[in-house]
């Protein structure tokens, strides 16, 4: 009888299958692509938050998109809030046509798209002031159609403030919230305004006096 022979080196261990490769952490997917949405990216900043700490110890894959979802999360979410609060103050400190008001003050932009009209204080730096306002009545727009800016505020400006103006130092504008300013409408409102000649801004009121806006008038 022959001698026990031992089975060649390997046979009979155990079998281990490959391991399998880590996953990706779908969280830290989400945060990249929230990031990467410009109403989604307060979100991307939780997810990649909760992403980083998913990934850690490499149990999971993907966490440099953890951390790209957050960083870029945190950049859109304080440039997009710059930039609401930012139309906000200059929703809130343009002219509105219908609330204009003699003595109201107001700096002028002239803008190669147009002239934008922003409210101003009387009582320090300013570019002009308004000297008339009211609403168009049928007669009204029909001169303010055949007349030009300055003619019609001419005849709109009461004559001890046109004596003011008198000399060549200031100007007179018209502005309207006409669709058409060429063709204003009855119902349309307007305000003319004065600012110098030579463009040097204003450091209070034309006249002293008025120490209180006025009312607009019907034309």
């Amino acid at each position: 009888m022959s001698a026990f022979q031992p089975p060649p080196p390997g046979y009979g261990s155990a079998y281990r299958p490959p391991t399998p490769p880590t996953p990706y952490d779908g969280v830290s997917i989400a945060a990249f692509v929230c990031a990467l949405t410009c109403c989604a990216a307060p979100v991307a900043i939780g997810l990649g938050i909760a992403g980083i700490v998913r990934t850690a110890g490499a149990r999971r894959r993907g966490r440099w998109m953890a951390v790209s979802g957050l960083v870029i999360g945190l950049v859109a979410t304080v440039v997009g809030a710059a930039l609401t609060i930012g139309l906000i103050v200059l929703g809130a400190n343009s002219f509105d046509t219908p609330s204009a008001v003699p003595g109201d003050c107001l700096d002028v932009t002239h803008a190669f798209d147009g002239t934008d009209y922003w409210g101003a204080s009387c009582y320090g730096p300013h570019d002009g002031e308004i000297v008339a306002a009211g609403t168009l009545g049928r007669e009204g727009a029909a001169k303010a159609a055949a007349l030009s800016e300055a003619d019609w505020c001419k005849a709109a400006v009461p004559d001890d403030v046109l004596t003011l103006l008198k000399g060549g130092e200031f100007t007179l504008g018209m502005v309207t919230d006409a669709w058409d300013p060429t063709s204003p409408e009855a119902g349309d409102s307007w305000f003319c305004y004065a600012e110098r000649t030579d463009g040097t801004r204003l450091y209070g009121p034309l006249d002293g006096s008025w120490t209180s806006p006025q009312k607009p008038i019907d034309t």
